[in-house]
């Protein structure tokens, strides 16, 4: 199977290498072209001006732009007036559907949508990345479900429907992760620690998750809110301003609202955040 992609990013590339160990990958064409150069080299391929010689010689296109560049992309192909049957087109957004791509269908393509559950920071650490991710597979059709669940058994199927909420969670997951740990950071920076705080909390970090893992969010839960503290929590809510002020708030009620089960001490909760309010 040769397989092409149009888009160098973070994600294509790495995606690339990490295929290419079993997979032929033939071209990167990119509206940079250092960037297809770059990405070609990286990955042990070639790369290419060409769109009509990228689709001729391949038999799996991913289009890897940016997401809403990927409809932009659809409308050059067809302006090719290709005959694309035996060509597989995907897309590797994870909040669009596959139906994205059906406009290629009327010149006889395939298509569909995978997406890794994976972050893309640093190419070459996504890469390695990648051999532990989970990848989403949406389409109308399972073209292309065999080859995937050649390269990786980490397979979720989602309906068209399903997209939208599930790169929801992805980001929750992931960007306000990172928000939330920029978070603990802030209130650590006007400390005089004799280590790095990030470093410091890595390992209760590390058990949070494990224990998310292992018990689900409520037994996972610790603390002034899951003890009903209230004299603790008044004591963190009158050390902060303005915005982290807020955005203590909004944690501090979802995790009331979500995962506080007794009812006294709920109310409790609630009361003592309407006063900061």
């Amino acid at each position: 199977m040769k397989i092409s992609f149009i888009g160098a990013g973070k994600v294509g590339t790495a995606f690339g290498k990490f295929i290419n160990t079993n997979q032929q990958v033939v071209y990167y064409l990119s509206k940079s072209l250092d960037s297809a150069k770059k990405a070609a080299t990286y990955v042990g391929c070639t790369y290419t001006e060409d769109l009509s010689d990228l689709i001729e010689n391949s038999d799996v296109i991913f289009i890897t732009t940016p997401d809403h560049q990927i409809s932009k992309v659809v409308s050059e192909i067809i302006d090719l007036e290709k005959n694309l049957e035996h060509k597989v087109f995907v897309h590797m957004s994870g909040a669009h559907p596959s139906s994205l791509l059906n406009p290629l269908k009327a010149s006889k393509a395939k298509v569909a949508s995978i997406h890794p559950l994976q972050t893309f920071s640093n190419i070459e650490k996504a890469s390695e990345d990648l051999k532990k991710a989970y990848f989403s597979y949406e389409s109308e059709d399972e073209v292309l479900l065999p080859w995937l669940r050649s390269i990786t058994d980490r397979v979720i199927l989602l309906k068209p429907e399903d997209k939208v909420k599930y790169h929801l969670a992805a980001c929750i997951y992931s960007n306000y992760l990172v928000t939330l740990m920029d978070f603990g950071n802030r209130m650590l920076s006007d400390l005089d620690l004799n280590f790095d705080g990030m470093t410091a909390m890595y390992p209760l970090i590390e058990a949070t998750l494990n224990n998310l893992i292992q018990s689900g969010s409520k037994k996972a839960l610790t603390g002034p809110i899951q003890r009903g503290d209230i004299n603790t929590l008044e004591r963190h809510l009158q050390a902060l301003k303005d915005e982290d002020l807020n955005l203590y708030l909004s944690l501090a009620k979802a995790t009331t609202n979500h995962l506080v089960e007794e009812n006294d001490k709920r109310e409790k909760l609630q009361k003592l955040w309407r006063n900061y309010e």
